[in-house]
């Protein structure tokens, strides 16, 4: 899988030099203490640190075995407001509450509750000792279902937590229970970038920040559905990305797809406290030189739906504890679970816990199996993202369970579970799990129906097989025609399909295509168009929901042309990633129908071919290799090279 970037709370922390920072959902505020003589005498706790050199050893165990990336251990502990801290009391007669914890050698803190309870009125804080790191405050608004919730990490090794009761307030529901401390001994010094003299960020430096123009001008919709996850599993924690997901009833049920190598497994107070992070990123293309301060958090989530990594296609379905505040702006992507793989589009994710990148694709999504037959059969997509303006967008840990979108119409149709993708391996590919077999594994023979989105995700059973996404407040949109088509330019004897985008939720579809044959359709989303005569024509879709009809026609939409299409270079491997003395075969995905191909193979045996698609390759020698192919029609030549497409381990 692409490790997911484990740390012990989310990397989106603030800390600042000379001003107090906020970030997890909350009223803000300054403590009072602050603002008051109260004494700095106040009861510490200190929390053992832990057996460094046994997690050492655990640690490079885990990078032997390729599991997760751990930066952070969960301690227990009993503390609450009747067994530790110390009680002060302001002129006003306002109560307050202080406890210290801390931890030798911690690089940061973080705080679990099994109860959280805060009495109308009251308000919790929680800062590190110098008062420059502000997380708060917590109210009555906080509290959660069941108690298990989660704060913000805390740089260094002691914080500060501050409770206020108002004067002639009575303390009959506030209950606070902290079970275990977090101690963040590595990996997250990226998080507290007042501390750092140049820079900032955990991600490698070849990512594009995700308002990158023109990586990102096209993608500002879906980018405010795509979220930072912070899971809880067990005694440690790590990053994930995933998406609110739309569903057919257009209603806003909070509907939350990732991976479930991210946590599908976890007990359900786990995901009490799994914390989504939302519009944390930058705010145009260049890295911004203090962290970004004005994103949105939801705490809390259970299990919708899950499918297994091991055997399936990696899937988890979550749904939010609460709903998405409309304030908060974010945007519920649409999905599409078509079989055929999209010519191009991104995908959007938190690389390392980092703020929110895009990388880009524009060749074909190819089917293969995870990790050789881990997977279910088929049922993931490959891709190989490619350079572009700003970057060359890849993926880390942390990316995993992010959506990739095609480029036609910007719906999700897979989630990351991994791949070879890096800064230093820009050519390797990169797996997502197919929305097409998330829809419903069981027609895959997978045993039981908790394997699929489909009931969620198209409750009313619609049978559509794309659905846009939408924006706040949701609601029965009104019935609008509306399509796309690829490509819009052929040449004679070219073929076109088409895609439904239409919405309020038609349940017909009525297709004219001036010039085309067939000449008509009823089907949702038609393919193979085939245009034989040079000229343009209009399309017409007419959608209908039964009780009302819309018409949409685009006049010259299509243009067929007497040439063919330009001469483009295109390749793809059966793998990437391979040991030494495996064989390789190699696709030709070029356009504009040549001729010849002559195909050159660093490291390969044998080291040329010209065929056009080339078998048996085998690769002898350790090392990284770059692919070339030359294609030509007789007139014009194009090549494509692949650096360090083929990388070659020990066995």
């Amino acid at each position: 899988m692409k490790i997911s970037f484990r740390i012990l709370l989310f990397a989106a922390i603030l800390f600042a030099t000379t001003s107090l920072t906020y970030s997890q959902v909350s009223e803000g505020g300054i403590p009072p203490s602050f603002k008051s003589n109260l004494s700095k005498d106040i009861d510490q706790i200190t929390v053992l640190k832990p057996n460094m050199k046994a997690i050492q050893e655990e640690d490079a165990l885990d990078t032997k075995n390729g599991t997760m990336y751990r930066v952070s251990r969960l301690i227990p502990v009993n503390l609450n407001m009747e067994n530790s801290g110390t009680w002060s009391e302001l002129p006003d007669g306002t109560r307050i509450w202080r406890l210290k914890i801390y931890s030798e050698d911690a690089r940061a803190l973080s705080l679990h509750y099994s109860t959280f309870a805060i009495s109308p009125g009251s308000k919790l804080y929680i800062y590190n000792e110098s008062q420059t790191q502000v997380v708060g405050a917590f109210t009555e608004n906080n509290n959660i279902d069941g108690g298990y919730f989660a704060t913000e990490l805390i740089q260094g090794d002691a914080l500060v937590l501050e409770f206020v009761l108002p004067a002639h307030r009575v303390m009959v529901t506030s209950e606070i229970e902290i079970y275990a401390v977090g101690y963040a001994y590595r990996g997250v010094d990226h998080m507290f970038k007042g501390l750092k003299q140049t820079g900032w960020g955990g991600s490698d430096p070849c990512q594009v920040n995700v308002n990158c123009s023109p990586e990102g001008d096209n993608w500002q919709d879906q980018k405010r559905g795509v979220a930072e996850i912070f899971v809880i599993d067990g005694w440690s924690g790590g990053f994930c990305t995933g998406t609110l997901i739309n569903n057919t009833s257009q209603d806003c049920t909070p509907y939350f797809l990732t991976a479930d190598h991210c946590g599908g497994t976890v007990a359900a107070s786990d995901m009490e406290q799994w914390e989504f992070y939302f519009h944390y990123e930058a705010q145009d293309c260049a890295t911004p030189a203090t962290e970004p301060t004005d994103y949105e958090t939801m705490v809390g989530c259970s299990l919708v739906s899950r499918g297994n990594q091991d055997g399936g296609s990696d899937f988890l379905l979550l749904l939010l504890s609460e709903d998405v505040p409309q304030t908060y702006d974010v945007y519920f992507n649409g999905w599409d679970i078509s079989p055929t793989g999209s010519m191009s589009g991104v995908g959007i994710h938190h690389p390392a816990g980092d703020i929110k990148k895009i990388s880009t694709y524009d060749s074909q999504l190819t089917t293969t199996t995870w990790n050789y037959n881990q997977g279910a059969p088929d049922a993931h997509w490959a891709v190989t993202w490619v350079e572009t303006t700003n970057g060359h967008g890849v993926t880390e840990g942390g990316s995993s369970g992010s959506p990739i979108f095609n480029g036609s119409n910007g719906l999700v149709v897979g989630t990351l579970t991994g791949g070879g993708s890096y800064c230093t391996a820009t050519s390797a590919q990169d797996m997502y799990g197919k929305m097409s077999y998330h829809w419903d594994e069981t027609v895959q023979n997978v045993p039981s129906g908790d394997y699929t989105l489909k009931p969620f995700l198209d409750p009313a059973n619609t049978g559509q097989t794309t659905l846009l996404g939408t924006n706040m407040p949701c609601g029965t949109a009104t019935l609008t025609a509306d399509f796309s088509g690829t490509p819009t330019t052929v040449a004679a004897g070219g073929t076109v399909d088409f895609t439904d985008l239409s919405t309020g939720g038609p349940t017909s579809w009525s297709w004219t295509f001036d010039g085309g044959t067939p000449g008509t359709s009823t089907d949702q989303n038609p393919a193979g168009i085939q245009y034989d005569t040079p000229g343009t024509y209009d399309v017409t879709l007419e959608v209908s929901d039964g009780t009302d009809t819309d018409p949409e026609t685009k006049v010259g939409y299509i243009t067929v042309t007497n040439g063919g299409t330009t001469l483009d270079a295109d390749f793809v491997a059966s793998a990437t990633n391979i040991t030494i003395g495996t064989s390789i075969d190699f696709s030709d995905l070029s356009a504009g129908s040549p001729t010849s191909w002559t195909w050159t193979f660093d490291g390969g045996t044998p080291g040329t071919s010209t065929n056009q698609n080339p078998t048996g390759i085998t690769y002898n020698t350790a090392g990284v290799y770059d692919v070339t192919l030359v294609v030509s029609d007789g007139t014009d030549d194009n090549e494509e090279i692949k650096t360090g497409y083929i990388i070659v381990s020990d066995p």
